[in-house]
This record gives C-alpha cells, structure tokens and sequence, in this order.
C-alpha cells in the first residue's frame, strides 16, 4: 500500500474515542446522538440513583407554621 493511502484511511477508533467523540457533538445545541446501551451505560444513563422510599420519608421534616427549627 502506498504511502498516500496509508494517511487517507482513518486509523481505528477505540471505542472510547468513538464515546468521546459522540459526547463532545452532544455539547452543540441542537445535536442529536445515538448511543448504543453499552455507551450509555458507560456514560452513566442507567445509573440508578433515586431515592428509596425509606431515604424520602427520613429526609422529610415536616414543620407546622410557629414551630422553631
């Protein structure tokens, strides 16, 4: 192969790149990316971080109007 061919053809991608590349398109408005579930997951869109129902009701406090702190 020639040397000219050699730097036309893009050099293989990790699949990281490929998800920085994505992320960095994602940050213009107005752009709309594909992620497969491997890349989401990777980038934390499954994450579950949500509150158990036991979490909520210990974080509420519940003041009546002329009660102090």
């Amino acid at each position: 192969m020639s040397n000219d061919m050699q730097t036309a053809m893009p050099a293989e991608l990790t699949a990281r790149e490929v998800l920085e590349s994505k992320l960095r398109f994602a940050m213009v408005p107005g752009t709309v990316i594909e992620l497969d579930p491997d890349e989401a997951e990777m980038v934390g869109a499954f994450a579950e971080d949500a509150l158990t129902e036991q979490e909520a009701l210990d974080g509420a406090i519940d003041i009546w109007p002329g009660e102090a702190l």
